[in-house]
C-alpha cells in the first residue's frame, strides 16, 4: 500500500532540523503557480516563538502570507561563502529534484544560491530517496563525490584560466629576474625587443606549470565562494635549466654566433645601406636582408640564423 509523507512528517524525526526551517513569503501559492526560482531576500529565518515542529505545523495552516520550507543545509553560498561541497550538493538537488513541485531554488545578489523544500511537498512510497540524503548530510557533507570531483576539475580550469596562468608567469618572472635582466640582450636578439614570457604559449606554460608543481608535490586548494589556490611558492625551487627548455633560450651553437660582435657591425651596415642610400646594385640581396630583419624582430628563429649565416658568408 503506498504511502504518502511530507517534507513536514519527515521533519518530525528530525527535530534537530527546526533551525533550518525557513519563512517563504510570497502573494500567490508557489505550488499552484508552478514557480521553482525565487529571489533569495524573500526567505526569511523562522521567528525564534516557534520552539516545535507541531507549532510549526499550528501555524503553516493559519498563514495568510508566508509558506514554510526546509533550507537544505550545506547547499548554500555565494561569491564570498560556500566551499564546493556546498555547490557540488546545491547542484545534486537540483539535477535530482529541480522539476519536483516543492524544490525552490533562490538566488541572491553576490551569486548567492540556496536550495529548499516545501513543507508541504508530498512524497509517494516513503521519503524514501530525500530521507537517505538528509540522514547522510547529518553523517557525511558530501551527496556526490563524482559530481564534485568534476565540478573540482571545472574550477580549477576556469581559475587557471581566469587569474592562475598569469600568476604562475609573474611567479616565474620573479623567482627568474636576475637571470632575465643579465639575459636580457641574448633573449630580445632572439625573441623580439618586446618579448617577455607572457608570449610563451598557454598550452607550454600549463604544461611546465604541471610538471614543476608534480615535482614540488604541491597541489591546488578549492577555497570559499567557488575559487581555487595554486600553489606558486615552488617556483623559487625550479631548475634554471628547465627554465630555459621553456623560454627556448638559445643553444651553445647560437650563442657562439651572437657572441660575434663582428656580425652586428655588419648588420649596423646593412641596415644603414638598405634604409639609407638608394635601391641600387643587388637588389635581391637587400630585399633578403630587410625580410631578414623584420623576421628576427617578429622572433623568427629559422629565419634568423640564415640571416646570420648570410651576413657570414
Amino acid at each position: 500500500m503506498n504511502e504518502y509523507i511530507s517534507i513536514l512528517d519527515l521533519l518530525k524525526s528530525f527535530p534537530e532540523w527546526l533551525e533550518h526551517v525557513r519563512l517563504f513569503y510570497r502573494d500567490d501559492d508557489p505550488l499552484t503557480v508552478g514557480y521553482s526560482d525565487f529571489c533569495y531576500s524573500v526567505m526569511r529565518p523562522l521567528p525564534s516563538y516557534y520552539k516545535t515542529i507541531e507549532e510549526v505545523e499550528t501555524a503553516m495552516v493559519e498563514a495568510e502570507d508566508g509558506f514554510f520550507v526546509l533550507e537544505i543545509p550545506v547547499c548554500s553560498g555565494s561569491d564570498y561563502s560556500g566551499s564546493l561541497v556546498e555547490r557540488s550538493n546545491h547542484k545534486a538537488i537540483e539535477e535530482e529534484y529541480g522539476d519536483v513541485p516543492g524544490c525552490y531554488t533562490f538566488h541572491g545578489g553576490y551569486d548567492t544560491f540556496s536550495i529548499a523544500f516545501d513543507l508541504r511537498l508530498i512524497l509517494i512510497d516513503g521519503i524514501g530517496p530525500i530521507e537517505e540524503l538528509l540522514r547522510g548530510l547529518e553523517n557525511y557533507p558530501l551527496i556526490d563525490e563524482d559530481l564534485h570531483s568534476t565540478m573540482e576539475h571545472e574550477a580549477e580550469d576556469e581559475c587557471w584560466a581566469s587569474y592562475g596562468r598569469g600568476d604562475f608567469i609573474r611567479a616565474l618572472e620573479d623567482s627568474f629576474s636576475d637571470f632575465l635582466e643579465e639575459q636580457e640582450h641574448i633573449l630580445q636578439w632572439y625573441h623580439g625587443w618586446l618579448w617577455d614570457l607572457q608570449d610563451i604559449d598557454d598550452e607550454k606554460i600549463d604544461e611546465f606549470y604541471y610538471e614543476q608543481r608534480e615535482i614540488a608535490n604541491e597541489c591546488p586548494m578549492n577555497e570559499e565562494g567557488g575559487s581555487v589556490h595554486f600553489p606558486l611558492n615552488f617556483t623559487d625551487g625550479i631548475d634554471e635549466a628547465d627554465f630555459k627548455k621553456l623560454i627556448s633560450y638559445p643553444s651553445d651553437q647560437s650563442l657562439k654566433a651572437f657572441h660575434n660582435q663582428d656580425h652586428f657591425k655588419v648588420i649596423e651596415s646593412l641596415l644603414h645601406k638598405v634604409t639609407v642610400t638608394p635601391m641600387v646594385g643587388d637588389r635581391d640581396m637587400k630585399l633578403n636582408i630587410i625580410q631578414g630583419i623584420v623576421r628576427i624582430l617578429k622572433g623568427d628563429h629559422d629565419h634568423k640564423q640564415d640571416l646570420i649565416n648570410l651576413l657570414i658568408g
